[in-house]
């Protein structure tokens, strides 16, 4: 019709228009017959294109975490689908056809700013529970005292790195953040925890007591601001029910 290839369930859909017009008395118009059929199918594109692209988005989300680079290549592959999707179903000319694909296009792309916060979000969680797993020998060598120069205990940390770099998942900033972040107080606490140890009993003891706070002190930051993640995401849902 007018150029455009026909599908079985498009004509179907053209006769009903037809038997209608009849059935109504009037004087069918392939035209507007067309046009309604066209406005139908597209619609239903669109919506059978958003129902897929929700999935895979579902699917993505289910990988995180992963590098940006091969988050943007996925959140690309995702948008391609869906407009495969859209042009394998939507039937029209380009007048007809390109309001719904600039739809779909617009509610894909919004996909992105999600993904990548809940990516971040993710990889700073899993980095975390990874340090603090590849912590825990150095640790136990801090408590028992084991480390007898400084130097030892800065090759431990030299080795950690190395391991956590090896394993870290997810997006490059956060991965690094996290280690940045991590280092930072244990290298500080840990070389206070071993001076001490020449400073005699007493003052080993508030040291260690002083590590355990400023532990604390981090745990309990984390635990503020993954609150705030939440409350913040629990936010955007209710928004977007509304």
């Amino acid at each position: 019709v007018d150029g455009q290839k026909v599908t079985g369930k498009g004509l179907v859909r053209l006769m009903d228009e037809f038997v209608e017009a009849f059935n109504a008395g009037r004087v069918p118009s392939v035209t507007t017959a067309w046009a309604s059929v066209s406005a139908s199918e597209c619609q239903r594109a669109l919506d059978e294109s958003t129902v897929f692209a929700e999935a895979a988005k579902a699917a993505l989300l289910a990988q995180l975490p992963m590098a940006a680079p091969e988050m943007t290549k996925a959140l690309v592959k995702l948008k391609v689908d869906s407009l495969a999707k859209f042009r394998s179903i939507a039937l029209g000319d380009e007048s007809a056809v390109k309001q719904y694909r600039e739809d779909l296009s617009e509610r894909v792309d919004s996909f992105a700013g999600p993904v990548v916060g809940e990516n971040s979000r993710r990889t700073k969680e899993v980095c975390e529970e990874l340090a603090a797993d590849l912590w825990r020998p150095l640790k136990r060598k801090l408590e028992m005292q084991e480390y007898q120069e400084e130097a030892t205990f800065e090759a431990d940390i030299k080795e950690f790195e190395g391991h956590y770099k090896e394993r870290a998942r997810g997006d490059e900033t956060t991965v690094n953040g996290v280690l940045t972040q991590f280092l930072r107080t244990r290298r500080e606490a840990g070389l206070a925890l071993m001076g001490a140890k020449k400073q005699g009993a007493e003052e080993e003891e508030k040291l260690r007591l002083e590590q355990e706070r400023v532990e604390a002190e981090i745990q309990a930051e984390t635990m503020r601001k993954l609150v705030e993640e939440k409350r913040k995401e629990a936010h955007e849902e209710q928004e977007k029910d509304a």
